[in-house]
């Protein structure tokens, strides 16, 4: 059930980041013009999971981690590698990538975490940042949810998973 629902994640992130580049949504981001049509000089996905192990020049940014203030990136886990491999591997060069270390090689991960995370790729310009993690009850009125808010405010997407439990998503 775990790797089903993992696909699933990833396949609807594919298809958001797809969809962006296609232009089909204007989300701020900075464009040009070819041949009569828009296009986009460049689409920012902040990955916010396990950290990132691997090389491409579609890495941007510096390498940072919330869960140990260290810049070290590597992926003990290999969830936020494949998270970062899946979207490298099929939309347009012009998506880059920021990886950014939210979670430990168990992908355990803490409400502070994730907001230096999210602040991090706010501060770093992300027009998306992913999120393939579960924080169940979260409280409307804490810093995690406002500054969620911020960054939707800003104009910055944001994709999260629903959790591996199959509840409904109103629900989580």
């Amino acid at each position: 059930m775990r790797k089903r629902n993992r696909i699933i994640s990833v396949f609807l992130l594919l298809l958001f980041v797809i969809v962006l580049c296609l232009g089909a949504a204007d989300t701020g981001y900075k464009e040009r013009e070819q041949g009569g049509r828009k296009q986009k000089e460049e689409l920012i996905v902040a990955v916010l999971d396990t950290g990132y192990t691997g090389d491409s020049d579609r890495i941007i940014g510096e390498a940072v981690s919330t869960i140990d203030g260290k810049a070290d990136i590597n992926d003990g886990n290999g969830h936020g590698t494949d998270m970062v491999n899946i979207i490298l591997d099929y939309p347009p060069e012009q998506v880059k990538v920021l990886p950014v270390k939210i979670a430990d090689y168990m992908g355990y991960s803490t409400k502070e975490a994730a907001y230096q995370g999210i602040r991090y790729a706010m501060e770093n310009h992300a027009d998306i940042i992913h999120m393939s993690l579960n924080m169940s009850n979260l409280d409307k009125d804490s810093k995690l949810a406002a500054i969620l808010e911020e960054a939707i405010h800003s104009g910055i997407d944001v994709v999260v998973s629903a959790g591996n439990s199959a509840k409904d998503v109103k629900d989580v």
